[in-house]
């Protein structure tokens, strides 16, 4: 399982800042890219964010598809 932690919202997570507690802000399709580039093998993905499945078509269902 790949896991992934971030602040998040409805409609986006935040990546890594080293000047703030939130850096920008990333979409569903950026946060794929990086997953895809990154170490991830096709294993199931493990979303732990706050607030990113509060929408029915926010964040995490878009990540998904």
């Amino acid at each position: 399982m790949h896991t992934i932690y971030a602040h998040g919202g409805p409609d986006s997570i935040n990546n890594f800042s080293p000047f703030s507690k939130y850096g920008p802000a990333m979409s569903p399709a950026m946060a794929a890219e990086m997953i895809r580039r990154g170490n991830w093998n096709g294993q199931p993905i493990w979303l732990k964010s706050c607030n990113t499945g509060k929408k029915r078509d926010g964040f995490a269902q878009k990540l998904a598809n």
